[in-house]
């Protein structure tokens, strides 16, 4: 070390902002997640046109109604006999 000092703390290569953990043992940044709820208009008219019924954007009530009232419509019967 130039100029007569005697020793420089040296930290690790990473960022640490974070104070609890020991110097030198820093992760870097790490990625933060943002949640981001969105109404999709397109999506709701979509399955009010499909299903007939209009619960707006209640997801709970989506999935009550697919669990308990939905009734897909069963497979068309053959009219030709297959081989």
């Amino acid at each position: 070390v130039g100029f007569g000092g005697s020793a420089v703390p040296y930290f690790g290569t990473g960022v640490n902002l974070n104070y609890s953990e020991p110097p030198g043992l820093s992760r870097g940044y790490q990625p933060k997640y943002i949640r981001n709820t969105y109404r999709n208009v397109e999506v709701l008219n979509a399955l009010q046109r499909l299903t007939g019924q209009n619960f707006g954007f209640d997801p709970d009530a989506w999935r009550r109604w697919l669990n308990t009232a939905y009734r897909p419509e069963p497979a068309p019967s053959r009219r030709v006999p297959q081989p």
